[in-house]
């Protein structure tokens, strides 16, 4: 018996068009990122979803509510897939983080691995987080279908995670707002079906 997961980034904020850091401060889904949630939603109401788990910051509850509505089921809040904690960086504009941070931001971008921003987590930590979550999600619903509703870093790092990749890859995992990821678990461990399809948003302005 298999366990299978669609594991979802949050619609469009603000902060991602402004390029500001999220993390665990709470930026709501702009208008566009509320069409792209309906849209997600519809691209999966055809599948057999026994529950839709999300992480608990609102533009991820927002986007597991619309992709839950066709099933008739209520999000369940998950804390293993919020997303990442970027501690005092988050709130502020990435050129602003760029200007205050030059040496760790430097980290950020070429060893992914060893970033840790003031008062934040590790992707290291986020890594353990997000697997053990996994696990304890495909126990609970094997021989079932599952969504995820979460975050570009929890997406990108969750990918990594079931391919037994490491945070070092981070950068090699692209992930838009409302892509859809599908993968499953079985006998021969977690196998990925599909990342980063965005072709459900093609008639989303």
């Amino acid at each position: 018996m298999v366990a299978r997961f669609f594991l979802v980034r949050h619609g469009e904020t603000a902060w991602n068009r402004e390029d500001r850091m999220r993390g665990w401060a709470d930026a709501p889904l702009n208008d566009r990122g509320r069409r792209q949630a309906r849209a997600v939603g519809e691209a999966l109401a055809e599948e057999p979803l026994v529950a839709v788990y999300t992480s608990p910051l609102s533009r991820a509850v927002h986007t597991a509510e619309a992709i839950a509505r066709p099933h008739g089921l209520r999000p369940l809040p998950f804390e293993p897939i919020k997303d990442f904690h970027f501690g005092a960086w988050e709130g502020k504009l990435r050129s602003e983080v760029k200007t205050a941070w030059p040496e760790l931001y430097r980290v950020y971008e070429t060893d992914p691995a060893s970033f840790q921003a003031p008062g934040g987590e590790t992707l290291a930590d986020l890594h353990a987080r997000v697997l053990q979550g996994l696990r304890e999600l495909a126990e609970k619903h094997e021989g079932e279908t599952v969504a995820l509703s979460s975050h570009a870093v929890t997406c990108q790092i969750a990918i990594l995670a079931i391919l037994g990749l490491g945070p070092g890859k981070y950068w090699n995992v692209k992930q838009g707002n409302c892509a859809i990821n599908a993968f499953h678990v079985g006998p021969r461990g977690w196998v990925l079906e599909k990342m980063n399809d965005t072709g459900h948003l093609e008639s989303v302005e």
